[in-house]
């Protein structure tokens, strides 16, 4: 697959409007006995509309807990211990709709208009929102596309079912304009045979297209905002293009899109801007293009250097050494130090925060900063 970035015009000018999405010292912990795991510790980020975020790093890093504490899906052994998650509706850039695609009104169009007083508000703090609030809001303003679409959807539903039900709860339209909406949705994402298809179950497709039924029911009330966790995971190479067009002409609408991912080519190709993890923290926050090709932080540098691009024969592999930390004991100051091949006491031993190296660019390293202040 190639993986040049695709580019649209919300990319020059994203960072001149007010952010869809901003994320402010995002902390939470889970509970594991008697000790307390702070899965994610003080992660902030920024997202405009018409672009889209990568949040990569290995497995335990935080991205998933992050991408669950942003929809509020968080099991009972976890708390959001603090931070601020600021959606800022009106900054959508929206498609005017075409043919047939405004809503009718319903009978439930005054509980509608009741649920958007509190999602149309600018700047809303998610985290404050009751979860009757939150349940209008996610969903119909955020979507979210699970890592594994067969344990996400219900296999005792038809897709009519679970694709009608979730325009209905939001009082979107009525039960005939449903269907029809819920047909279109399955043929725009690329199901063949949509009003045949409609009527099986989820067991009843292959994975390709269980994960774009995924897609389609998380657009279907044309979110401002979509969350895609591993949307690419368990597929095929040339499926795990076509689901990366279709988000692509997702992101050409205006939406604005998250995506966690460890595969760093699918960041490439798709991705505006990257967030690298670990150990539950940022440590390195830059333009895709910037950070992929010059990474900065040790962590980054190790985590690129471990992954083989299409093409090259010759180029050594580079591990990491060690393992990721225990995060119910963290190390002392940075959490990746341990395994860094550059660390330096007494220097390491401290907290590292997010310094800007360039503009629209930091890392939570001395070295990087000072290495890109002498450049």
């Amino acid at each position: 697959m190639s993986t040049d970035l695709v580019t649209d015009p919300a990319r020059e000018r994203g960072a001149a409007t007010a952010p869809l999405l901003s994320v402010r010292d995002l902390r939470t912990r889970f509970r594991n006995g008697r000790e307390i795991v702070p899965a994610v510790d003080g992660v902030s980020f920024d997202l405009h509309a018409g672009r889209a975020l990568a949040i990569v790093g290995e497995s335990g890093s935080g991205k998933t807990v992050t991408a669950r504490t942003l929809m509020r899906l968080l099991p009972r052994t976890a708390t959001v211990a603090g931070g601020q998650v600021w959606f800022n509706r009106e900054a959508a850039r929206r498609e005017e709709p075409g043919p047939g695609r405004a809503a009718a009104p319903s009978r439930r169009a005054g509980r509608r208009e009741r649920a958007r007083v509190v999602a149309d508000q600018p700047g809303r703090d998610l985290l404050t929102l009751s979860e009757r609030e939150m349940r209008r809001v996610r969903g119909r303003d955020i979507g979210m596309v699970f890592q594994n679409a067969m344990e996400a959807m219900n296999p005792t539903l038809t897709l009519e079912r679970q694709l009608t039900e979730h325009l209905l709860w939001h009082g979107v339209c009525g039960k005939a304009e449903a269907r029809e909406r819920a047909v279109r949705a399955l043929g725009d994402v690329g199901i063949p045979e949509p009003e045949r298809r409609i009527r099986t179950y989820p067991f009843q497709l292959s994975g390709g297209m269980r994960q774009r039924a995924m897609i389609a029911m998380a657009m279907l009330t044309e979110p401002a905002l979509l969350i895609a966790d591993e949307p690419t995971t368990a597929v095929d190479v040339t499926v795990q293009r076509q689901i990366l067009d279709l988000l692509v002409e997702v992101k050409s609408r205006g939406t604005g899109i998250v995506m966690i991912t460890h595969d760093l080519g699918v960041a490439r190709y798709f991705c505006d801007d990257v967030v690298v993890m670990y150990a539950g923290r940022v440590v390195e926050r830059a333009p895709t293009h910037e950070l992929l090709d010059a990474p900065k932080h040790p962590y980054a540098v190790g985590l690129l250097g471990s992954c083989v691009e299409l093409g090259e024969r010759h180029r050594p592999l580079v591990s990491i050494q060690g393992s990721p930390p225990d995060l119910a004991r963290r190390p002392q100051g940075c959490a990746f130090h341990p395994r860094c091949g550059q660390a330096e006491r007494p220097r390491c031993l401290t907290d590292q925060e997010l310094l800007p190296i360039s503009a629209g660019r930091e890392a939570a390293c001395w070295k990087a900063v000072t290495d890109g202040a002498e450049r």
